[in-house]
């Protein structure tokens, strides 16, 4: 699946999930001024994102034990970005296909978002590269990391 494809399936897919709630569960919600304000909120509850598309970089390492590090580097980077903030969320695209993970930045630039992968291990030794595109979205996605850790029984780490 390409990138167009790939952005229009999951917009679609929050299109829908956002107009199902909005005629469900949320009727009685009411606008938080305090979470807006914490979440960078514009007047419609929408920001800008990051997102990183990760695919197989040029370097394929064929000893199992440096890919297993590397993979664990990766992990562990991700879960520091999301403690700090910076990122909300990112999980694997599974399949056999060349796009292997999707991270969502709460930074506003490329050049941020390229900065904070400056420091991954396996983006460095080129087993994945990254694209980056300007995403604009709900806010609320700000609190994904929160309601996750509310959830997560063991790091995604370990």
């Amino acid at each position: 699946m390409n990138i167009k494809k790939l952005f229009l399936v999951a917009s679609s897919l929050l299109m829908f999930s956002y107009c199902y709630t909005q005629n469900t569960q949320l009727k009685g919600i009411k606008y938080d001024s305090a979470l807006a304000k914490r979440s960078g909120a514009d007047a419609r509850g929408m920001k800008r994102y990051i997102i990183g598309i990760l695919t197989d970089g040029s370097v394929h390492i064929s000893d199992s034990a440096e890919n297993m590090r590397l993979q664990v580097a990766l992990l562990k980077n991700i879960e520091r970005m999301i403690d700090e903030g910076v990122l909300i969320l990112a999980g694997p695209i599974l399949g056999n296909q060349k796009q292997k993970g999707i991270l969502i930045f709460n930074v506003s630039s490329v050049p941020d978002a390229k900065k904070l992968m400056e420091s991954d291990a396996a983006v460095k030794a080129g087993v994945f590269e990254i694209g980056y595109y300007t995403w604009f979205a709900s806010a609320a996605l700000t609190e994904i990391p929160r309601l996750h850790k509310s959830i997560e029984k063991i790091r995604i780490s370990e």
